[in-house]
């Protein structure tokens, strides 16, 4: 069993931004107790004019930033995984209308007159709760089962917008049963390759970190999911 959560967690390199990706100027540097560093590039055209790191990547060991530092994109990995969603309705392996359970049987049945679907999920307005968070981070398994043992929505199914990271959490799983492939793998093949994302990465094990990054090393967890198999929500 996989022993991370799993919405998405992505891993991305500001040095390795494909032509055309533009970030703002250099801020001033940051300095403080409690504040981490920034890397900065500034492309004019098709051209990189200025790169740059500010402040430290690892206080502990007195790292800084560089434009080589891999950044944990949090809940801005959210989007990839809604990216993949919409590859495979566009191939017509799944449609953002189908009943959620079609993919994840494990969702229990709370309106069979209106049943969750692919889309509530993508727009937040599911009306699933939140999976309680407790201090070690739980499994893939552990996130169904306690779905599966649910017997009512927060609210009734697109009735309201609430943020809620298991939706993410549910759309990863609905494109891996849907391609037959790892969310790692299917962003890798389909996304991260072709886009030029050299760095890029899903962090679906904790182990991966200290492998591609190990300036950083596995004390930092991949928050898609926080060690959530928060590969895909970034939580």
């Amino acid at each position: 069993m996989r022993q991370s959560i799993a919405p998405l967690r992505i891993i991305a390199s500001p040095s390795a931004m494909p032509s055309g990706c533009a970030v703002p100027p250099g801020p001033t540097p940051v300095s403080g107790s409690v504040v981490g560093g920034v890397a900065v590039a500034v492309l004019r055209e098709d051209e990189v004019v200025f790169r740059t790191g500010f402040g430290p990547a690892d206080r502990e060991r007195g790292l800084p930033v560089t434009p080589e530092t891999v950044f944990d994109l949090a809940s801005l990995s959210k989007q990839f995984t809604g990216v993949a969603v919409l590859m495979l309705a566009k191939r017509g392996t799944l449609s953002m209308d189908d009943d959620v359970r079609k993919f994840v049987p494990e969702l229990p049945l709370f309106d069979a007159r209106r049943p969750i679907r692919i889309v509530d999920l993508s727009r937040h307005r599911s009306g699933l709760r939140e999976f309680p968070r407790g201090d070690k981070p739980p499994t893939e398994g552990e996130i169904l089962r306690w779905l599966s043992e649910q017997k009512e929505l927060e609210f009734t199914t697109d009735t309201r917008w609430d943020y809620v990271n298991l939706n993410y959490f549910l759309l990863a799983r609905v494109v891996e049963r849907a391609s037959g492939r790892t969310l790692r793998e299917f962003l890798s093949d389909e996304v991260f390759a072709p886009s030029g994302m050299k760095t890029a990465q899903v962090l679906d094990r904790l182990d991966r970190l200290r492998t591609f990054h190990p300036q950083i090393g596995n004390r930092h967890h991949p928050a898609g999911v926080q060690p959530l198999r928060h590969d895909a929500d970034g939580a």
